[in-house]
């Protein structure tokens, strides 16, 4: 912008001072806002649903188009398992990554994140993650004679209310002592092949010796990480 001051009205005047100054217009709120959840543990079997995270305590990775910069940012989050209600959010100065701690309860969580511009444009952004910090449940590890000599049949019951058990693991070992928590095999130890899913609820074990006594020890990770350390057995043939 520029100002002249001259001696008359005329534009011939004498001119007297002159000056400039600058101005920047943004009429925009921020662009392409996005908002993903950077610590997910693991994605989720079902298409196009929200991934899962193991605790409440979630890193935030938020981007946004803006020319003048993006100046402040709210973030709000489910505050009730249903009914859509939202927690009231307080403006900060923007920082991505940003740590923010969801309630507790366990499933489907939504956040929502509203940008400011230097000039007050607002825009927001939402995603959801699936919270599931139960392990599998696990119980009734049976053990009984198969019709072969030197071998045990196994049965046992697991389930996992939120993403599913999705893998089981088995070991034994000779002697009285059981297998560590976690199924985390040692030198002793002897895993038993066990197919993905939740449906598997027995295995066999062949190849034992007559007179001789053997722990086991069976452990469930669910579809979201979630461990279970596991549930034991111990048998003589």
């Amino acid at each position: 912008v520029f100002a002249f001051i001259r001696a008359g009205v005329d534009c011939g005047s004498a001119l007297l001072a002159s000056t400039q100054a600058s101005v920047y217009y943004d009429a925009s709120p921020p662009a392409d806002v996005s908002v993903t959840v950077a610590n997910a543990t693991a994605a989720n079997a079902t298409a196009g649903a929200p991934p899962y995270v193991r605790s409440n305590k979630v890193t935030l990775d938020v981007a946004a188009n803006d020319s003048s910069g993006v100046a402040q940012m709210c973030v709000g989050f489910s505050a009730a398992p249903s009914g859509g209600k939202m927690t009231k959010c307080t403006w900060q100065p923007f920082a991505s990554p940003a740590a923010v701690k969801l309630r507790t309860f366990q499933g489907n969580h939504t956040v929502r994140v509203a940008l400011r511009d230097p000039f007050g444009h607002e825009s927001a952004a939402e995603t959801s993650v699936v919270l599931d910090s139960q392990s599998p449940r696990l119980s009734g590890l049976k053990v009984a004679p198969a019709p072969e000599p030197g071998e045990l049949r196994l049965t046992w019951a697991s389930g996992d209310a939120g993403a599913g058990v999705a893998q089981h693991a088995l070991l034994y070992r000779a002697g009285t002592t059981y297998p560590a928590r976690g199924c985390a095999a040692a030198d002793g130890d002897v895993a038993v092949p066990l197919p993905p899913g939740p449906d598997v609820k027995a295995a066999s074990v062949a190849g034992l010796g007559a007179g001789a006594t053997y722990t086991f020890r069976l452990c469930a990770t669910d579809g979201a990480g979630n461990l279970a350390t596991g549930i034991t057995a111990r048998v003589k043939l």
